[in-house]
């Protein structure tokens, strides 16, 4: 299928006169050979590049560029297919615009379609040349190839129990922290419900019928919170998991988790309640009704896999979280992404001024923490800080404090 690539790169290597004639012929012979078009802008350290041409060869051009050692920082924009090209001739036309305004530029582009206008493909890639000339995409952080050495500390947390809900049925849960890496404290532990063998808790609500799912789902937290209450202190928050229509569908499941929280000394204001994004609200009125209670008794709230479901951006306009969870879908290889990166940054903003927390999950490699630490997100989840654990000691690695090298231009 026909695609168009466009990605942004930052380079590493001064660039002379010779350089980019030679860049610009080796390119031209390489491309024209397998059939891809297009243009490559330079702005005196930063390349947008838009690649035209058959899937399978855009994609295998641009594995090439990004093991290029002359530029880093690769950010891919969009990936898409498209009904015609849009720049006729094959090769490609490089422009430095360090000289040329917006308008004169768009004119050069113009040029190179031999007057074929095609809706709206070339609308889109107007717009993304208009952001790079007004600086979005060259807004970029400096990733630090030594980030100094990680500090591996043990926690006590005891064991979790296995309960039985019915024969089919065997649970238990594990722990994972939630990391501020701005301090390396622990922000709050999350205890994330499992089969005694160890299955997700898809594998725990597959064994039950549709009456049974939100009853098992409030049912479980006893275990969780007797297990919490063995080890939590300070200010150390606990974070427990309900389905949306848990809340619906359960009568005074606020009742039962005061009298849970009540019966193993704990209070509501050290309980966070995640409620993931998932599962689609049947009811919105009334389950905002239930927020609000669990609210009125101090209980903190959670939405969870923020970006993933159904209605993250409704439910915050609902009602007002402590908390959202940035869905590892979104946070996976986020260095290399730019919509994602558009996603969280507004996010970010959005949530800085709500006053909401943002934790991100499933964070895996120090360029995801390193980038999203960037943009103000202070609170992590993933194995690159602690894998769950339903033993006796949980592993956790806390980043050196002093990161220098992580910076916004």
């Amino acid at each position: 299928m026909l695609t168009v690539l466009v990605y942004r790169s930052k380079k590493l290597v001064d660039f002379s006169e010779l350089d980019f004639h030679d860049l610009n012929n080796s390119a031209q012979n390489k491309n024209i050979k397998n059939g891809i078009t297009g243009v490559l802008l330079y702005d005196g350290n930063y390349f947008l590049q838009i690649l035209e041409g058959d899937e399978e060869q855009i994609l295998k051009l641009y594995h090439l560029i990004c093991m290029d050692s002359r530029h880093h920082n690769f950010v891919k924009i969009i990936e898409t297919q498209i009904p015609l090209r849009y720049f006729t001739n094959l090769g490609m036309t490089f422009f430095d615009i360090r000289e040329k305004s917006r308008d004169e530029l768009i004119s050069e582009i113009k040029k190179l379609n031999n007057h074929i206008k095609i809706e709206p493909y070339y609308n889109k890639i107007l717009r993304i040349i208009y952001a790079f000339f007004d600086n979005i995409w060259r807004d970029e952080i400096s990733y630090s190839k030594e980030l100094g050495e990680w500090s591996d500390i043990d926690v006590y947390i005891g064991e979790s129990k296995i309960s039985s809900y019915h024969d089919n049925l065997d649970y238990k849960f594990s722990v994972q922290p939630i990391i501020n890496t701005s301090n390396n404290k622990i922000s709050s532990y999350e205890f994330l419900l499992r089969t005694g063998r160890g299955g997700s808790p898809y594998e725990c609500f597959s064994s039950l019928n549709s009456d049974e799912i939100y009853n098992f789902d409030i049912i479980s937290k006893k275990i969780s919170l007797e297990w919490a209450s063995r080890f939590i202190e300070g200010n150390v928050k606990i974070s427990i998991n309900l389905l949306p229509n848990t809340l619906l569908k359960i009568p005074n499941t606020v009742e039962i988790l005061l009298k849970y929280v009540k019966d193993f000394n704990l209070h509501p204001g050290q309980i966070i309640v995640e409620i993931t994004e998932e599962e689609a609200i049947s009811q919105p009125e009334k389950f905002t009704n239930v927020i609000k209670k669990l609210h009125s008794f101090g209980f903190g709230i959670a939405i969870d896999d923020f970006g993933a479901g159904f209605a993250g951006l409704s439910l915050i306009t609902k009602f007002q979280p402590e908390k959202i969870k940035i869905d590892r879908v979104i946070v996976s290889r986020i260095h290399e992404d730019g919509p994602r990166q558009m996603i969280v940054r507004s996010v970010v903003n959005l949530c800085r001024a709500l006053g909401i927390e943002i934790v991100a999950e499933g964070v895996e490699q120090a360029e995801e923490w390193e980038w999203l630490k960037s943009v103000g997100i202070e609170l992590f989840q993933g194995f690159l800080f602690s894998k769950p654990s339903n033993n006796a000691m949980l592993k956790i690695r806390f980043p050196p404090l002093d990161i220098s090298a992580v910076t916004l231009f």
